[in-house]
């Protein structure tokens, strides 16, 4: 292993959650151990995948030319204000690739689920600029959302990101419709699954959002169909969790559990999954970070929520 990679926030997060440095789930917990697990066997020439530390330093690197649009950490590089989580994560659905063809992603289907307020948008944005910059030429991306509205927001958070970057904002255009790079000739396309129709796409990458209020999985069929003749075919699923459990996203989240857990086999999907171990206990402190990750890292987050708890006692 990379010793540089040793003192990654990804790497160091996946240290800390197995030895039970911090608040987390048993699906995490899991995850985790998988990921160490996987870098030893990445030492070995026969394991059928491998983990490109220079292109997860290559990330890391651009991070520093990314800045903070907004929040409590406005104006410093992404790199000094991503939590150990979100690294967790772009490192993980990016950087493990097939042995036998380094350009070929292993992960096919990234899943990543947790509560409001957690930074989610933002990691949307980011991992679009990200790969707008690093993909081949003339590569598509597409956001998919339950509505116009919540589709838009996702292109107005890279627009404030780029704006806000002045090391990468001379290489993007900023249209009505899409966000181009002008290095790479590649384009985003928000698209809303009300007035949007899905079919004809080529999506190198797509992002469903809030995929708990999808009404069909129409939106993320419609893009996997689009990537059969690609090499690389990524799609990443987030959303925060809603009280009916008839959508998409329980689906996603039953398989991605047993994926986790051994009970199926399937080595193209990543999950994180961030959820109380016992919904019962929700005056618990601990379950209720263990739903909500960035309020491991930043205090006035976390003393909102226990706000917005007592609040839900109070008035039932």
């Amino acid at each position: 292993m990379s010793n540089n990679f040793k003192k990654h926030p990804a790497y160091l997060y996946a240290i800390g959650a197995t030895n039970r440095d911090f608040v987390t789930n048993k699906d995490i917990y899991r995850v985790c151990e998988i990921f160490l697990e996987d870098l030893e066997k990445n030492e070995n020439e026969d394991y059928e995948f491998w983990f490109d530390y220079r292109f997860a330093e290559l990330i890391t690197e651009m991070t520093k030319l990314i800045n903070m649009a907004s929040g409590i950490k406005v104006g410093k590089s992404v790199h000094d204000s991503l939590a150990p989580f979100q690294w967790f994560f772009i490192i993980n659905a990016l950087c493990w690739k097939h042995r036998d063809n380094h350009e070929k992603r292993r992960y096919e289907q990234s899943v990543l689920l947790v509560a409001r307020k957690a930074g989610k948008t933002f990691l949307i944005a980011l991992l679009f600029i990200l790969l707008l910059l690093l993909e081949p030429k003339y590569s598509e991306f597409y956001s998919v959302a339950p509505d116009r509205e919540l589709s838009s927001i996702i292109k107005k958070e890279m627009e404030q990101i780029i704006s806000s970057s002045p090391a990468i904002a001379k290489y993007f255009k900023i249209v009505r419709g899409e966000i181009r790079c002008l290095l790479t000739e590649s384009k985003f396309i928000p698209l809303a699954t009300s007035e949007n129709r899905m079919d004809g796409r080529k999506a190198s990458c797509f992002v469903a959002d809030e995929v708990g209020a999808l009404r069909t999985r129409y939106p993320i069929d419609a893009m996997k169909s689009s990537q059969m003749n690609m090499v690389n075919r990524t799609g990443i699923l987030i959303s925060t969790a809603y009280e009916s459990l008839n959508n998409p996203m329980t689906d996603e989240v039953d398989r991605a559990t047993r994926v986790i857990n051994g009970v199926i086999e399937d080595k193209t999907l990543f999950a994180m999954l961030y959820r109380p171990d016992d919904n019962q206990k929700w005056l618990d402190d601990d379950e209720l970070l263990k739903a909500n990750p960035l309020a491991v890292e930043i205090k006035e987050n976390f003393e909102y929520l226990k706000q917005q708890r007592q609040l839900a006692v109070d008035m039932p």
